[in-house]
């Protein structure tokens, strides 16, 4: 499910004021004659609220353009803290059996949490690379507590 960012929620608040007085003023004449005897009001006011809308709309396009050039970047970075993940559960599952080794399953370990943390800021932008971080963040504490 998507969660709506705030400013979605304001843009659709803006038109939905926008669309009631365009209707008022369709419908009551009271509306009307305040509107013919503040013209100025409500000049600035429709424009205002033009301003914003736009305004809104066109920092959510900028944002949806900026995480779909992030995109490639996020990728990457996600398939290399996927495989890490591999290496060090193997490692960790391996050396707990007592089949691998304890200090090359120690650094996969390691190497899998430092890489989750330089990852996590360009991982962070999108809900669904978000949710991989936090399973990650999950993988890399029980693989933490198991070799503990």
């Amino acid at each position: 499910m998507h969660k709506r960012h705030p400013q979605e929620w304001i843009a659709a608040a803006g038109m939905a004021v926008v669309l009631a007085l365009i209707a008022l003023e369709l419908v009551d004449d009271a509306v009307n004659t305040w509107s013919d005897r503040h013209s100025f009001a409500t000049d600035a006011v429709s424009t205002l609220l033009g301003l914003a809308v736009a305004a809104l709309v066109v920092d959510r396009i900028s944002a949806r353009r900026r995480l779909r050039d992030q995109a490639q970047v996020m990728a990457a970075q996600g398939a290399m803290i996927a495989a890490q993940a591999l290496r060090a559960t193997g490692a960790v599952t391996s050396a707990l059996d007592g089949s691998g080794e304890r200090e090359a399953a120690a650094d996969e370990l390691r190497t899998f949490m430092m890489m989750m943390l330089t990852g996590a800021p360009v991982l962070m932008d999108a809900p669904d690379t978000r949710q991989f971080v936090e399973t990650s963040q999950h993988l890399g504490a029980e693989l933490a507590r198991a070799w503990a």
